[in-house]
């Protein structure tokens, strides 16, 4: 929060001095005018005007027109503000319109604002999103959803790997000793709060590394996100990226869904003619695209980290046939995990996933708790035994462990 600062050392300073000494000869208008002083600093630091004090702004304080101008005068012969057309080449010019109203009236600036080393009303403005942003349990958790390593499973939606480095961490750490093994978001661009798009999950070591810098400029790399777009989340964030086009000419139709409520792979490549398919033998099965899967992490081969090979043929396939589920197996944790490609420099950290189906809650389980607020989100206990899911109490959450 800011704060206009007032130090220990204001009543030795010249200037006040000066103001305080006019008591001697009976005039008091110097320590209104200070008060005054004090009062418009504190309000320039709330409103946002980087020093700049308005009229309309000094009767919001004093409710009185010529006292304030005239207070403002004595402020101005003290040397603790500045008229228009001063000549102190350290100051800003002061406008002749009040830049908050639009109206044109007298206003004066500070003396040494920048001096004093206060942030500018832009920066403060998106420190305070940027903090907002943290404290929304929406956005907390859409991150989450899509950084994490399997959202339909109970124990893998809590875990994620740093976007940065890929060190794997958990959400509800508590009592890792390590500090770059505990869980933070980061704002990819710092200068900026929006949303979802320019957050991610990353390590307390990256978080801290990086600092209030860009990927490039701290010399680390945004990696992918983990899993595939779905055909509405891509048309989205094409129609996002561009504006102009039109969302239905993006959109792709939606696959049809087959028995067992898993939907339909899509071809790997364009159709083939009679000829080129032939020449595909029994032991030689076709290429399958790594991204057919939801969920699937790209740069995958067929029939490997999620036992998705389609080969008919015979031979030592690392996937199972598509009509066996003898040989499909799900590999979790590091052993499935596979070497992502280097990405090329981007400040997008990808759209919010679409949440997955689950059964709903009526209200949140920490509905009038009036402790400290959980940066990390709210949404991660047990409505039942208000435990960390999984729970380990509940049936589902001993059978996930």
């Amino acid at each position: 929060m800011p704060f206009f600062q007032v130090d220990d050392h204001l009543h030795v300073n010249r200037k006040v001095r000066a103001l305080t000494g006019r008591m001697l000869a009976g005039d008091d208008r110097g320590l209104a005018a200070l008060g005054v002083w004090t009062l418009a600093g504190s309000m320039s630091q709330d409103v946002g005007t980087d020093g700049l004090v308005s009229l309309q702004s000094l009767m919001s304080l004093i409710f009185d027109r010529s006292a304030a101008l005239e207070l403002a005068h004595v402020l101005v012969d003290a040397g603790l503000w500045h008229a228009p057309d001063h000549e102190c080449d350290r100051c800003d010019p002061v406008p002749a319109i009040d830049p908050v109203s639009g109206v044109a009236q007298p206003c004066w600036r500070f003396h040494d604002w920048w001096d004093l080393r206060y942030d500018r009303a832009d920066v403060q403005r998106t420190t305070r999103a940027k903090r907002r942003e943290l404290q929304d349990p929406t956005i907390v958790n859409s991150v989450w959803l899509r950084d994490c390593i399997d959202p339909l499973d109970p124990t893998l939606k809590n875990q994620a790997d740093c976007r940065y480095c890929g060190r794997r961490v958990k959400r509800a750490d508590r009592s890792s000793k390590d500090e770059n093994a505990k869980p933070a978001l980061d704002h990819v661009d710092p200068t900026k709060a929006k949303g979802v798009r320019n957050l991610v999950v990353a390590c307390g070591g990256c978080n801290r590394t990086k600092g209030r810098r860009t990927p490039a400029d701290a010399g680390m790399t945004l990696l992918p996100a983990p899993r595939a777009l779905t055909p509405a989340q891509e048309a989205a964030a094409a129609a996002e990226r561009s504006p102009s086009t039109p969302l239905a000419a993006e959109r792709s139709p939606a696959p049809s869904k087959p028995r067992g409520g898993r939907p339909e792979r899509p071809p790997a490549r364009p159709e083939h003619s009679s000829e080129h398919s032939s020449k595909h033998s029994s032991k030689q099965p076709p290429i399958v695209s790594s991204g057919a899967r939801a969920g699937a992490r790209p740069g995958t081969r067929p029939g490997q980290g999620q036992g998705q090979g389609e080969g008919l043929g015979e031979g030592p396939a690392s996937g199972s046939p598509a009509g066996s589920r003898s040989g499909r197996r799900r590999r979790r944790g590091r052993g499935g995990r596979q070497e992502r490609p280097d990405p090329a420099p981007t400040l997008d950290a990808g759209p919010a996933p679409e949440p997955p189906p689950g059964p709903g809650r009526y209200g949140s389980p920490w509905h009038g708790y009036r402790g400290p607020r959980d940066p990390m989100g709210d949404e991660m206990h047990c409505p039942t035994h208000h435990l960390p899911e999984p729970c380990r109490k509940c049936p589902t959450g001993g059978d996930a462990r």
